[in-house]
């Protein structure tokens, strides 16, 4: 219990000013109050040194007297609760000179060993440091009353106040802070030689320099260490010249930062020091590595030496490339591999193609065989199967040659009667097995339903249940909606066979076979509307009597019959002095040749002349007159005789054709239009890409379709990245996409609000 002399001055204190007392001591009895409270500051300093030397107190000071009753702390604790704030005050003093004294007392001790290493320093300091944390929270334990007064007077905590003492005198030492952090950069560096480190004292060192607040500091200086580590260590590896150890020392160097030293740090921390490791080592050493990578790949063929050798080679080039983010160079480096063992795949099978396709598919299985059993790292074993997978369908979906061999093979075997079950079920599997080589299938699209048509136009096919039977299979491989337009195609060649059947029996001038074809089902070249040309006379009439019919049909009262001249084909017997020969004609070269029937033998034709009596445009008519004077078999001559088609141009009758040349062995002989050296190939080709932008435009159309129809409402740009990101859609470009979404935005199937377009149901 406090005695009343003492509470008399408490009560004494609080009747004066609480922030500024100013008793006056002038009775005796006052001054022996001012006695009694020098005696509760000393029990105080006492109790509070108490905790620093070995709860034992210390020597005396000048101002305590040597005689001090010790009191205990609950007694200490409700004298401090009867304080003034002034006292409380002078209480909170008393125990930072009491924190600045143990310090002091520590630094000296530290003066005393500079002839220890830093990283035998570093765990002594950061042994103190733990044992004042200690210190300083059992007097919190012990005064916690104490502390929260503090607090409410606006004073430093006793956590703080020990802190602070301990920065001031001891990390803020330059010497002393040069050697901590050189003793935790010794700590560090040996942990990256793979040595043992003490690993308590290495994270309580960390956690010192971040209650300290001087981990900016700590970060900073690991940072720039690491950083001269790592550029070292580069240039060492470098000079042994094997790219892949090299990034297998990366690999493990960026595992052992994430895994092992990282996670004692800060995220922040973690995250750069990640960075850096690997600019250090990858950014700042990439056009290296990649020329490394170009020798062992393109020079020296790594491709062609054994699976294990080939394993390390792609794991180390596409962990490389994952971190360049430059994973689509990859691609770049194994295609000529696959150029080189494709391309001898079809010379070695260019008359089998079953042997052909079984070469494609091991090449692109032989990626499995190369990684087989190794699951170090899947995830990379994955991605690189992948891209594998998807390099070599690039390959062969480019691969005009061996895209064509394989369509000419379907067509043939499409055009054949004779194929059994046996035979169509290895023919089944061989077809599948090919297409699931390729990736973008426009080419094989275009040239499958290019000749579908000319078998079904031409009445080439095998049977109509056959060309179903077959679209079933590739269906999965065509564009969206082709088993639909495939049957109505089949159902157009049904119908018009029964009806030319009808026709041939009533009209018997000329064996003519007319093909009605539905629109939007067939490629657009067969139905876009071309205007007529001027028929012969014979043609005409039956070309009119054929569109009674089509009238007076019940079911084609709605329809409307266009004529696509353009496509018709013509068998024309010709005769010589020498003989006859039978030619299969375009009708536009049929008209050409028909013009010259009445003339005399030496009569001659301008171009102007053939070119008003068939109403021909000037490209169409230049073409067929080509054919015909310089294709396989010259009908006609021209003057001047140059291989250049011009309005000025004359023409007549080959007479010296000869006859004996053509072995026709009974059958038509076909001409084709531009059939002149390489012209024919050129065309062919540009209505490839044509035919190849429709289709690309037809299934760009029914992405952004599917994009946009269930979100309502999208942001161009967003629209556009989520395009250009789709790997079906590696070939689109932003052009095409704005194109196609103006088309969309004419036929009312969307609209534009600012930025955003909006769907339109």
């Amino acid at each position: 219990m406090l005695d009343e002399r003492m509470m008399r001055y408490v009560k004494l204190s609080k009747r004066h000013n609480p922030i500024y007392p100013c008793p006056l001591y002038n009775t005796q009895e006052d001054l022996t109050i001012l006695s009694h409270s020098t005696t509760i500051f000393q029990k105080f300093e006492t109790a509070f040194k108490s905790f620093f030397y070995d709860n034992s107190p210390p020597p005396p000071s000048s101002s305590s007297s040597s005689n001090l009753p010790l009191i205990n702390f609950s007694e200490l604790q409700e004298i401090f609760n009867n304080l003034s704030i002034i006292q409380r005050a002078e209480i909170h003093t008393i125990l930072k000179n009491t924190f600045d004294q143990v310090v002091f007392g520590m630094k000296s001790n530290l003066s005393n060993i500079s002839d220890i290493l830093d990283e035998s320093f570093l765990t002594y300091v950061v042994t103190q440091w733990m044992k004042l944390c200690e210190q300083i929270n059992k007097v919190q334990k012990k005064f916690s009353v104490m502390e929260s007064s503090f607090l409410a007077m606006g004073k430093a905590s006793i956590w703080d106040i020990g802190t602070f003492s301990f920065r001031k005198q001891i990390t803020s030492n330059m010497e002393f802070n040069k050697r901590l952090l050189g003793g935790f950069i010794m700590n560090v560096k040996k942990m990256r030689e793979g040595n043992q480190i003490n690993e308590t004292s290495f994270k309580n060192s960390i956690q010192m320099f971040k209650v300290l607040k001087l981990y900016s500091i700590l970060e900073k200086v690991i940072l720039y260490e690491s950083a001269k580590f790592y550029e070292q260590q580069s240039k060492i590896l470098f000079l042994n010249g094997n790219v892949h150890e090299y990034l297998y020392y990366v690999k493990q160097r960026m595992k052992f930062e994430g895994e092992k030293m990282a996670p004692y740090f800060q995220i922040k921390t973690k995250d750069s020091l990640l960075k850096l490791v690997k600019s250090e080592l990858i950014d700042k050493n990439a056009d290296l590595i990649w020329k490394m990578f170009e020798q062992s790949f393109v020079t020296e063929n790594v491709m062609l030496t054994d699976n294990k050798f080939r394993a390390q080679s792609l794991k180390s080039l596409y962990y490389f490339l994952v971190n360049m983010d430059s994973i689509e160079l990859l691609q770049i480096l194994i295609g000529s591999y696959y150029e080189q063992k494709g391309n001898l795949a079809f010379i070695k099978n260019s008359h089998d193609w079953y042997g052909l396709v079984n070469s494609l598919v091991q090449l692109k299985g032989e990626i499995n065989t190369i990684v087989e059993g190794d699951y170090e790292d899947e995830n990379s074993i994955l991605k690189i199967k992948e891209t594998w997978h998807r390099r070599i369908g690039k390959f062969v979906s480019e691969n005009v040659t061996i895209i064509e061999f394989i369509a000419n093979v379907i067509n043939e075997f499409m055009r054949s009667p004779e194929n059994s079950p046996e035979v169509w079920q290895k023919f089944e599997q061989n077809l599948t097995n090919f297409l699931s080589c390729m990736e973008d299938k426009t080419i094989f699209r275009v040239l499958y339903t290019s000749d579908l048509v000319k078998r079904l136009l031409f009445n080439e096919t095998s049977g109509l249940e056959y060309e179903k039977y077959l679209g079933n299979i590739i269906s999965t491989w065509m564009e969206e909606g082709f088993l639909k337009k495939l049957d109505v195609m089949l159902e157009d060649i049904a119908t018009s066979k029964k009806i030319n059947n009808s026709f041939r029996n009533s009209h018997c001038e000329l064996d003519i076979y007319v093909n009605i074809l539905t629109l939007n089902n067939w490629p657009n070249y067969l139905t876009n509307f071309v205007s007529s040309v001027n028929l012969s006379p014979t043609m005409l009439s039956i070309k009119n009597a054929f569109n009674n019919i089509i009238a007076k049909e019940n079911n084609n009262k709605l329809k409307i019959l266009k004529w696509h001249h353009g496509l018709d084909r013509c068998i024309v017997e010709a005769t010589y002095p020498k003989g006859t020969i039978q030619v299969d004609l375009s009708l536009h070269s049929t008209l050409i040749l028909l013009l010259f029937n009445d003339l005399k033998t030496v009569s001659k034709l301008s171009y102007k002349e053939i070119k008003n009596s068939i109403n021909l445009d000037s490209v169409d008519l230049d073409s067929c007159l080509l054919s015909l004077v310089f294709g396989t078999v010259c009908f006609l001559k021209k003057e001047p005789s140059f291989h250049i088609i011009t309005n000025t141009d004359k023409f007549y009758i080959n007479e010296r054709l000869l006859l004996n040349d053509l072995k026709s062995n009974g059958t038509p002989i076909t001409i084709h239009d531009l059939e002149v050296n390489k012209k024919f190939k050129e065309v062919q080709g540009v209505r490839i890409t044509r035919q190849i932008a429709e289709y690309r435009a037809i299934q760009l159309e029914s992405l952004i379709m599917k994009i946009i129809k269930p979100e309502k409402k999208i942001h161009i740009n967003e629209l556009i990245d989520r395009i250009l990101s789709h790997p079906r859609f590696d070939w689109a470009t932003t052009k095409d996409i704005l194109n196609q979404i103006n088309k969309l935005k004419v036929n009312m199937y969307l609209k534009i609000d600012e930025k955003y377009l909006i769907y339109l149901p």
